[in-house]
């Protein structure tokens, strides 16, 4: 049922009110206004009554839950945050005896600043790895930007024909979910090449494309054929070589040539892929597959290949080996455990970077 008054703006009350004391009588000020009688009238009254023209202030609906309560959900959902709204719910009612939807729930979540979002996937730290990062990071983070330019970052990693691009964003219609269109489609076997590689600030050097799984014997090679032209090519003098804790890497062969070929090795912690730098490529390296929609596993070494050589820009180098200072602070900071600084894209890596100068 539609009102028969009409609500009125705050100005147009005034003009209500000041019609009224220049003498115009209610039929008057309706006709000019645009109201009925009784807005008037009703306008008129409240102003000799409260001296205002404006809304009194309304209740509104009575909050379900007091600020005891309120704390009580904090504390639950701070207590684990994988809980899901039904699920704080149940342990919200059992001790406070609150009755509500888990909408509530959702809420009183958000109001705390607490906003449910997707959990980031990292690797599984052990009490001990974490104080091996923390004393790791201490330790190197007194080295300065000029010092990490004498490091060679090296690490393998994998491409696929499908799967480079990480999350798909797709415009539908309601109840298009399912058109072949709208779905990011993936194979249970899908076609994928491992491929060793190294960088630091002042290039990029070999990528080797590996021929199955890496091996003590095939990383040997690697190093044989690829790193050692790239650390000529990268460094005029002496420089200092990083890989990580795979077996492989460690094996007794591989030791032996390091030393007989008087390569000077950095210490590296244990599941640590957010301190290398060249996790970075890699990411950018997988999104510029993705553009290029290779088919077949010829195209997609072509892809990368030409990605490798192409769209990797020296600024680019040095600003990710520039950024290591701040990974060994950010370590230090979170006391060990893992950072999110590596899947940062370039201008927020550059802006945390400045902003954790200035502190």
């Amino acid at each position: 049922m539609v009102p028969n008054f009409k609500f009125l703006s705050l100005e147009d009350r005034v003009r209500v009110v000041v019609l009224h004391e220049e003498g115009h009588s209610s039929r008057q000020i309706a006709a000019k206004v645009g109201c009925n009688r009784s807005t008037v009238s009703r306008i008129i009254s409240k102003k000799n009554e409260t001296g205002e023209t404006k809304d009194r202030q309304r209740s509104g609906r009575p909050r379900k839950s007091t600020d005891r309560q309120d704390r009580v959900l904090k504390r639950t959902c701070m207590s684990n945050r994988k809980l899901t709204s039904s699920q704080l719910l149940r342990e919200w009612h059992e001790k406070c005896s609150v009755h509500v939807a888990s909408s509530t729930v959702r809420r009183r979540c958000l109001e705390f600043g607490l906003r449910g979002c997707k959990a980031g996937r990292k690797s599984l730290l052990t009490v001990e790895q974490r104080k091996k990062r923390l004393a790791w990071a201490k330790k190197f983070a007194k080295w300065d930007e000029k010092r990490w330019e004498s490091v060679l970052f090296s690490d393998e990693s994998t491409f696929c024909i499908l799967g480079n691009h990480g999350s798909s964003y797709v415009r539908r219609f309601p109840g298009e979910e399912f058109k072949p269109e709208c779905l990011d489609l993936s194979v249970k076997h899908p076609t994928k090449i491992m491929v060793w590689g190294c960088m630091a600030a002042s290039g990029v050097g070999r990528l080797h494309i590996v021929d199955g799984m890496v091996n003590a014997k095939k990383y040997v090679e690697i190093l044989n054929k690829c790193m050692l032209p790239s650390a000529n090519h990268l460094f005029p003098g002496d420089y200092i070589f990083q890989d990580d804790n795979a077996p492989c890497h460690r094996a007794k062969i591989v030791k032996e040539w390091m030393n007989g070929n008087e390569v000077q090795t950095i210490d590296w912690p244990a599941q640590s892929p957010d301190l290398n730098p060249i996790e970075n490529l890699w990411h950018k390296l997988s999104l510029e597959i993705a553009k290029r929609h290779p088919r077949t596993k010829h195209e997609l070494i072509e892809s990368l290949n030409n990605a490798w050589n192409q769209i990797i820009t020296h600024e680019h180098l040095q600003n990710l080996v520039h950024s290591m200072p701040n990974r060994c602070r950010l370590v230090c900071k979170s006391k060990g455990w893992p950072i999110k600084y590596w899947l940062l894209s370039e201008p927020t890596q550059k802006a945390l970077f400045r902003a954790n100068n200035k502190n």
